[in-house]
């Protein structure tokens, strides 16, 4: 079969969906800054969970000192408090774990060394009230939190499923990095997150449920920049740049569960860019020489505008490479195995493999630039297009699919534009993340001419992706030719 390679593509379907985890559990450590817990080796598994998640490079508390920032990340307001002064009567502003109970979802407050449930104490061995502002709403005339909402560590269940919808977790001040010196403070903490959190994390991998790791505020720098994690089977793995807050970690909860928000958090952004739900994206390449090369050469040469002017060089990036231009100006380069890079415009031979040709063609560039017109096939011939994609986020709709055409112009959408065959992608296997390999089905062109072929991807979700119909392949050129 006559097999003509597409060129190299790359596109993302975009949606901007906030998943609806089963489970949320947020910790909040104490009094640390980014740099003085990222990289650090005293926290070896608190740097583990930020390199299987999603971790902010740019997070910061509200203020100092730690109180209001706990009650703007549980109420989207510091109350009127803006010191470590715990309040003496209950609070009945609106609040997370109350709009939880009356959307009929549940939260609950976990802290180590809290006395009994329901306890109001304001301090009892290392466990203080100032961590769990939860605890300034219980007895409220409104949006009350309920005494049974208040839980010491010791209740949080060893049956993850029986959490609440929303929890929140703190350690008591020898085990949130409050007290004591570093690097041990950070190294106990870290311990101990690791000895009672860690089968919630491997859990919630196959349960549909989240983890947030957040700081209070970096102990008075004027920066107050803190380390912030996400980790669970829905967050897209990787660093994330933008600035927030405890405010916006309140607005992606509350948008999670349809919540209404409370305090300035209806005016912050959610967290939008993580989810591996959001976007899903499939990312689908044409890649590898199956045809005959002259036809890719031909392909290449028509696409780019190669010539030369005796201005290619050898081993300019130690690569032995073999140097082409094309007429708009950018630079491609030859490997002696037959690689055909396009250059990135860094200082090295570095780039993107856009072709695999015979290695005669880096003996000899010119067959590129001086390409003859690719090889004709007899009407009615089967062929196959040779094809990679790439899953990097999910999920992947049960209809994905990947739909061959034919054009006679270079632009897809017109009436001219043929459906050829569709192939289907139906196995968790080929739907799992990462890069798959394969063929298309046999392809067959009735009528003679010089065609385009054409490759469109659809990842299959129920919804249309703005970017999903111009998820187009750069084409292929194709003489069919009467049959002898």
């Amino acid at each position: 079969a006559y097999r003509p390679t597409l060129d190299p593509l790359e596109e993302r379907l975009v949606l901007t969906a906030i998943p609806r985890p089963d489970h949320v559990v947020v910790v909040v450590e104490e009094n640390r800054g980014y740099n003085q817990i990222i990289g650090s080796p005293a926290a070896p598994y608190i740097n583990s969970l930020a390199q299987q998640g999603a971790s902010f490079t740019q997070a910061f508390g509200e203020t100092h000192p730690s109180q209001p920032n706990y009650l703007y990340f549980f109420s989207g307001d510091n109350q009127g408090i803006t010191n470590n002064t715990i309040p003496t009567q209950p609070l009945s502003t609106p609040n997370l774990g109350a709009s939880l109970i009356q959307a009929g979802l549940s939260f609950g407050g976990y802290a180590q060394g809290l006395p009994a449930i329901g306890s109001t104490v304001n301090q009892a061995g290392a466990y203080s009230r100032l961590w769990a502002p939860w605890v300034n709403w219980q007895g409220g005339a409104a949006n009350a939190i309920p005494p049974e909402s208040n839980m010491p560590f010791t209740s949080f269940p060893t049956d993850f499923s029986q959490l609440p919808t929303v929890s929140f977790v703190v350690a008591d001040g020898d085990h949130n990095m409050h007290n004591g010196v570093d690097p041990a403070a950070i190294q106990t903490a870290d311990t101990w997150l690791h000895d009672n959190l860690d089968a919630y994390v491997q859990w919630a991998q196959t349960h549909n449920s989240l983890l947030i790791i957040t700081w209070d505020e970096d102990d008075f720098t004027p920066l107050n920049q803190i380390p912030t994690i996400f980790v669970g089977p829905m967050v897209r793995a990787g660093q994330y740049s933008e600035t927030i807050n405890h405010l916006n970690i309140l607005r992606t909860i509350e948008d999670m569960y349809g919540l209404p928000y409370v305090g300035a958090s209806a005016t912050a952004d959610p967290i939008a860019d993580i989810w591996a739900t959001s976007p899903p994206s499939v990312d689908l390449s044409w890649s590898g020489a199956v045809g005959p090369v002259d036809a890719l050469a031909y392909q290449l040469d028509q696409q780019l505008g190669l010539f030369s002017d005796g201005n290619y060089d050898d081993n300019w990036g130690g690569r032995n490479e073999r140097w082409i231009q094309g007429n708009g100006g950018q630079w491609y380069f030859l490997t002696p195995d037959g690689g055909f890079y396009g250059w990135d415009g860094s200082g090295t031979a570095s780039g993107p493999l856009l072709a695999l040709l015979d290695p005669s063609y880096w003996a000899d560039p010119s067959q590129l630039y001086n390409a003859a017109p690719p090889a004709s096939m007899a009407v009615g011939t089967d062929f196959n297009v040779s094809r990679t994609y790439n899953v990097a986020g999910g999920p992947i709709g049960p209809n994905f699919t990947i739909a061959y055409y034919r054009s006679s112009d270079s632009t897809f959408g017109n009436a001219d534009d043929v459906l050829l065959g569709t192939e289907a992608i139906t196995t968790a296997a080929d739907k799992a993340l990462g890069s798959h390999e394969g063929m298309s089905p046999a392809l067959r062109i009735t009528v003679p001419g010089t065609y385009y072929i054409f490759a469109r991807i659809d990842d299959g979700n129920t919804v249309t992706e703005s970017d999903e119909t111009n998820n187009i392949a750069t084409p292929t050129i194709l003489v069919v030719n009467q049959a002898s």
